[in-house]
């Protein structure tokens, strides 16, 4: 269990640094556009990929890699959708970054 939290501790910073990462040198606008006034809010206006959703994908592919993972995942993907703060391709794209930095921080953890 607590090789699982350090593998999870590591795989979600990682995972919204490439997020953020991304977000900073491709702008997309969400469904709704957010201000861009601030400088916090000129990152966090840009759609592509979805956090939230990577941040699950860390969770569920650590700690509940199972149908009732996949359902939670999903929830929260539909609910980013759903409340137009991102298109379906934002959290697809979340949803593989999360997974593929999750195996990653596990294949390369010293054991």
């Amino acid at each position: 269990m607590k090789n699982d939290l350090v593998i999870a501790l590591v795989s979600v910073v990682l995972c919204e640094a490439v997020c953020w990462g991304i977000k900073l040198f491709y702008r997309k606008d969400r469904p709704v556009p957010y201000e861009r006034d601030k400088i916090f809010l000129k990152f966090d206006a840009n759609s592509f990929p979805s956090t939230h959703t990577a941040v699950a994908a860390v969770l569920v592919t650590i700690f509940t890699p199972n149908v009732l993972g996949l359902v939670i995942l999903c929830a929260v993907a539909y609910s980013r959708v759903y409340f137009k703060k991102h298109y379906v391709i934002d959290v697809l794209a979340g949803a593989a970054i999360g997974i593929l930095v999750t195996f990653f921080v596990s294949y390369v953890r010293p054991s």
